[in-house]
């Protein structure tokens, strides 16, 4: 059976482990960030092609710009990840000549993207709300995650 964009790509939160349902959340946190990275880039792209100037520097302003939301910094603390396989259209798209026809794969590609870090947050809000859970039937396991964080404090 094919899944849309939105259905979820992880298992059913309740029967993981704890260890998995962390790494799970390490791993979809660490998507997330290269989900929200292409996208940006992709928005600086379309911003340029609604705009008159199509030179580097506007690039580079509208980065800047978007830099300016205090959680768009916080995001951008990472170094450029490498381009993978599966990412390679995204550059392609990101780093392209900006025409006329190229506004289309602009458009679908931002779609494409966003509907991938919805997906993201969804199945990140179904891990959270299952950890929450078993912290609060048993607030002891909140402190294991503190001493992997955190080996030479004593908890």
């Amino acid at each position: 059976m094919k899944k849309n964009n939105l259905d979820s790509t992880v298992p059913n939160p309740s029967s993981l482990s704890l260890d998995k349902l962390r790494s799970l959340r390490k791993e979809l946190q660490a998507k997330e960030i290269q989900v929200s990275y292409w996208r940006r880039l992709i928005h600086s792209r379309i911003d340029m092609m609604f705009s008159s100037n199509t030179d580097v520097d506007s690039l580079v302003d509208a980065l800047v710009k978007n830099m300016e939301h205090p959680t768009r910094l916080q995001a951008l603390t990472f170094d450029l990840p490498e381009v993978k396989d599966n990412e390679k259209d995204y550059s392609q798209v990101a780093l392209g000549n900006i025409d006329p026809m190229y506004e289309q794969k602009l458009l679908e590609t931002e779609r494409k993207l966003s509907l991938e870090r919805i997906r993201i947050h969804s199945d990140l809000e179904a891990l959270n709300r299952e950890l929450v859970k078993r912290y609060r039937k048993s607030p002891r396991l909140a402190l294991t995650a503190l001493r992997e964080q955190f080996p030479s404090m004593q908890f």
